[in-house]
């Protein structure tokens, strides 16, 4: 089993979308394989992939390889499982192959799709150990990757069309982009599949994390209605963030006596809000067994249990929301909320009896102007 240690050591990986040359790759373009050190890369057309294992120690690269073609070919996420291999996911248009004992995904012609597909590499040398994709209609994009303890892969991200992943296993698009999790085999055979989502507007899983049961926990952003969550969007000017616990048997929300579904909302009328990254607990003991630190953006203002956060414009002094714009209250410091500024949040949540989530504490870290 690889160390956590390891992970964020001596196995490293790297991942690349690039249009132009880099220095001292092979010069081959498209092709699959071992990329060397002689001269420069060039992408096959559009966006390639380009991973590479990184020795902790020298910084030296250990092996290289490049995947891509005509059209674009995007990797959005990278975990490492407990044997050291690499899982990488994202999308693709056109072609895209990852050699060794995997089969070339088909030509997608038509250029206003992109497909979701996901792949497993050789943490020894890089060589395709299995890859699958999914989909024909729409323009779908894995963000996020997940393995849990027993190698079980999530896979979260958006879904623009139907995708009949096999064996009984599907996905069904509301419409537009739905917010999807799915959960593979090591061998990346599908277990189950949840979409969340409506007719009219997008939303997206950007963030997953696994517990030490299994479950996983995930985090993006949304407007309109997350069906099958219970969750509804304040307002649809922007997208808003939202998280929960699913089962790992089966994808279902975890539910609790006194807290409904485990999914929770965050969001206000002005502002936009995301949930971009969480870190799951899941080898701690006690109070702390499975806690999950999540973070994200936010503008305006974002409320976390019993925590609001501003993203204050500090141009804009206040002493009572009467004198800030609709909908962007004055903050405990003074100063107006702004649509128009960014915020950083921190914040963390923690898993009580039955696996419901709970808000334990939230802290801005930084802002800045921008929206969403």
């Amino acid at each position: 089993m690889v160390k956590e240690s390891d992970r964020l050591g001596a196995v490293a990986a790297y991942f690349q979308q690039f249009e132009k040359a880099v220095a001292k790759w092979n010069t081959s373009g498209a092709t699959k394989g071992l990329i060397t050190t002689t001269s420069g890369a060039v992408a096959g057309g559009g966006f390639d992939i380009v991973v590479a294992k990184i020795d902790a120690g020298t910084g030296v690269p250990v092996w290289a390889r490049q995947f891509g073609g005509a059209g674009d070919q995007v990797c959005e996420s990278v975990p490492i499982d407990n044997h050291g291999d690499v899982i990488l996911a994202g999308a693709y248009a056109s072609g895209l192959d990852f050699g060794g004992a995997t089969t070339a995904f088909p030509t997608v012609a038509d250029t206003t799709l992109e497909l979701l597909y996901v792949a497993k590499l050789s943490g020894a040398d890089g060589s395709g150990l299995a890859a699958a994709t999914w989909g024909s209609a729409g323009r779908s994009d894995a963000y996020a990757v997940a393995v849990d303890e027993a190698n079980n892969i999530f896979v979260g991200g958006s879904l623009g069309g139907n995708a009949d992943l096999g064996g009984g296993v599907s996905l069904t698009n509301a419409g537009l982009t739905d917010a999807f999790v799915l959960k593979l085999t090591s061998t990346l055979t599908p277990v189950w599949a949840k979409a969340f989502g409506d007719a009219s507007y997008d939303q997206n899983v950007q963030s997953l994390g696994a517990s030490s049961t299994g479950d996983v926990f995930i985090g993006g952003s949304f407007k309109g209605t997350l069906t099958g969550l219970g969750l509804t969007a304040v307002g649809n000017s922007n997208a808003h963030a939202f998280a929960g616990q699913l089962s790992s048997s089966d994808g279902s929300p975890r539910t609790g006596s006194s807290f409904g579904l485990c999914a929770f909302g965050y969001g206000d009328t002005a502002g936009g809000q995301s949930v971009n990254a969480p870190v799951v607990a899941r080898t701690a003991t006690g109070a702390a067994a499975d806690a999950v630190l999540m973070v994200g953006d936010y503008s305006s203002t974002i409320t976390l249990g019993t925590t609001t956060l501003y993203a204050e414009d500090k141009a804009a002094a206040c002493t009572s929301t009467s004198a800030c714009t609709t909908d962007e209250p004055c903050s405990t410091g003074g100063f107006c909320a702004s649509s128009a500024v960014t915020g950083k949040l921190l914040y963390s949540l923690l898993t009580r009896q039955h696996g419901v989530a709970f808000l334990a504490r939230a802290l801005r870290i930084s802002q800045k102007p921008g929206r969403l």
